[in-house]
């Protein structure tokens, strides 16, 4: 009993305080000119028939290059809201996943190998059913980052079928949930987020923060 609560004050102290203290001083401040000004333009560009398929195709060059991507995931979040952006992000994120896969396969594979191992990454074993769950698995936890994770599937010879499927189920929980983070702190900055919202956001990335840490066991 002791210890439950000596957990229970830990995760207080260093989860559930920091994030009150984040939506409160978010709710007051606000954002600066600049920020509503970006957050204004691309709510703009959002509407162009161009947008989506313009962010496809950064998104799959970020994939092919190795380059974050979670700078895309917050401008769709911004454009589009977290409802729509999210959805287009998890779609496209799917779609992006077969290129660098596809090049796995490819005469491309030496050359990748040794670029992954320079970024630290190695190509695990995906074969059975506990590899399709292990592959799952990196895709809620992202121990590998996304880019490389792309290529490592596809150097591990995955089938096609579960390579898809698993991308796309896997990057539901942290697609939409950073989705609705970025929302709300963008609807904070331009002040028309509440501070239940705010808080809520903030407890939303921190419960998918501790899911990651918990099924990290598993992988």
């Amino acid at each position: 009993m002791l210890n439950h609560i000596k957990r229970w004050w830990r995760f207080v102290a260093i989860v559930a305080l920091p994030i009150a203290l984040v939506a409160f001083f978010l709710g007051r401040l606000g954002g600066t000119d600049s920020a509503r000004e970006l957050i204004t333009v691309l709510k703009s560009y959002a509407h162009e028939w161009w947008a989506i398929p313009l962010f496809v195709v950064i998104y799959i060059v970020f994939a092919v290059f190795l380059l974050p991507i979670g700078v895309l995931a917050a401008g769709c979040a911004v454009a589009w809201g977290w409802k729509l952006g999210g959805t287009i992000e998890l779609f496209t994120c799917t779609i992006a996943a077969l290129v660098p896969y596809a090049l796995a396969h490819g005469r491309a594979s030496a050359w990748i190998e040794r670029r992954l191992a320079k970024l630290g990454s190695t190509t695990p074993s995906f074969e059975g059913e506990n590899g399709t769950f292990a592959l799952l698995l990196l895709r809620i936890v992202p121990l590998l980052p996304y880019v490389a994770m792309n290529y490592v599937a596809g150097l591990a010879r995955v089938r096609t079928r579960d390579y898809v499927w698993t991308t796309f189920v896997g990057s539901m929980p942290a697609t939409f949930v950073f989705a609705y983070f970025v929302d709300t702190m963008a609807a904070g900055a331009m002040g028309v987020a509440t501070q239940l919202r705010l808080f809520g956001a903030c407890l939303a990335f921190a419960a998918l923060a501790v899911l990651a840490r918990w099924l990290r066991r598993f992988v």
